[in-house]
Formats: structure tokens, C-alpha cells, sequence
């Protein structure tokens, strides 16, 4: 689960990077969930999406932060890694390079 926004540098620059790993992780059954905290609602995201060619993301919005606080969030942006079970096994905060190989063994090994 990944918190970002449309007005958060480090969070745009590192949105290619999580559709990538969309992608690589899609045959594995994992998830990439990007929740928009954007208060101009989904048409904001999409716009977004379409100016940056990010085709492989769902559009979700959490517009109040309301995932952000229940997980203990403290800025943006963060990811939560979040295994079979629903229990948080790692965290990000700030951007990383999501699509690079140690990143998606990583990922893979934490969710199970």
C-alpha cells in the first residue's frame, strides 16, 4: 500500500517506478495499492495517470488520510508492505527504487 499524492515530489517521481513493479509482482498475486490522499477526487489521479502514462495502477483515493493514520503513517511518501494475512512486514518511508531486482525479491520474500 502505497500513500502518495499528485502535489508530492518524491511521490511522482517514484510512480513509474511502482507501476513497474506492479507488472513484475502481478503473476505472483501481489498488489500494488496506490491511495491518493488528493482532495480533488479521482479525476485529479486520472489526469495524473494519463499526463504520465501510468497505466497499470488502480485509481484510489483516501482523501482524508484515513489509511495513513490507521497505519501510523508519517508523511508521504510511504509504502506499507502488507503480507497474506494483513500484518504490516515492512515500511518505506520516502521513495525508493521500486521496479530494481533486490526491491522486488524483497517484496516477494516479505508477503509470502
Amino acid at each position: 500500500m502505497n500513500l502518495w499524492a499528485t502535489w508530492c515530489v518524491p511521490c511522482v517521481a517514484e510512480m513509474p517506478e511502482l507501476q513497474d513493479l506492479a507488472r513484475k509482482v502481478a503473476g505472483d498475486g501481489i498488489l500494488v495499492l496506490p491511495l491518493s490522499s488528493d482532495r480533488g477526487g479521482a479525476e485529479v489521479v486520472r489526469r495524473f495517470y494519463a499526463a504520465n502514462r501510468i497505466e497499470a495502477l488502480p485509481v484510489l483515493l483516501d482523501p482524508r488520510g484515513e489509511a495513513g493514520r490507521a497505519w501510523g503513517a508519517r508523511g508521504l511518501p510511504t509504502t506499507i508492505v502488507i503480507d497474506r494475512q494483513g500484518r504490516e512486514r515492512g515500511r518505506v518511508e520516502g521513495a525508493i527504487d521500486w521496479a530494481g531486482a533486490a526491491t522486488v525479491a524483497e517484496l516477494r520474500r516479505l508477503v509470502g
